[in-house]
C-alpha cells in the first residue's frame, strides 16, 4: 500500500509541475516579448515530468503497464507540439501560434491531465476516468 500512495503522490506532483510549466508557456506566448525562457520546449530540458518518467522512482513493473506508457506518449507529443508553437511566435507568427495554443495544444494537455488522472484513479482503487472527452 506505501508503493500505491507513493505512486498516487508522486503523479500528483507530476500534474502540478506540468500544469504549472503549460501555463508559464501560455503566458510566454500571448503576452510575451518573444524571450522564450526555453531553447526548446521539444526536448524536454529539465522538465521535472520527463526527469520523472525516466527516474528509479517508477517501479520497473509500473513502466511496463499501459498508464505509464499513454502518459509518456502524450508527455513527449504535449512537448512536441509546445516547441512548434514556440517556433511559430519566435517567427513572429503569433496569431498561428495562439491558434494552436488554444486549438490542438489546449485539447492535447486535457487529454494527458486526463490520462494521469485515470492512472491516479486505477492505483488508488478507484474508477478510471474516461480518456477521451465524448
Amino acid at each position: 500500500m506505501p508503493q500505491k500512495q507513493s505512486l498516487v503522490r508522486q503523479i500528483d506532483a507530476v500534474l502540478a509541475s506540468h500544469g504549472s510549466w503549460h501555463q508559464q508557456m501560455v503566458i510566454e506566448i500571448k503576452h510575451g516579448k518573444g524571450a522564450f525562457a526555453a531553447d526548446s520546449a521539444g526536448e524536454n530540458p529539465g522538465c521535472f515530468f520527463a526527469d520523472w518518467l525516466e527516474s528509479n522512482a517508477l517501479d520497473p513493473d509500473v513502466r511496463k503497464t499501459e498508464p505509464y506508457s499513454v502518459v509518456r506518449w502524450l508527455h513527449g507529443e504535449c512537448h512536441k507540439l509546445m516547441d512548434q508553437i514556440v517556433g511559430l511566435a519566435r517567427e513572429g507568427r503569433k496569431d498561428e501560434a495562439i491558434a494552436l495554443l488554444n486549438g490542438q495544444c489546449k485539447g492535447l494537455h486535457g487529454t494527458l491531465e486526463r490520462a494521469l488522472m485515470s492512472w491516479r484513479a486505477q492505483v488508488s482503487g478507484g474508477k478510471a476516468a474516461a480518456l477521451f472527452a465524448a
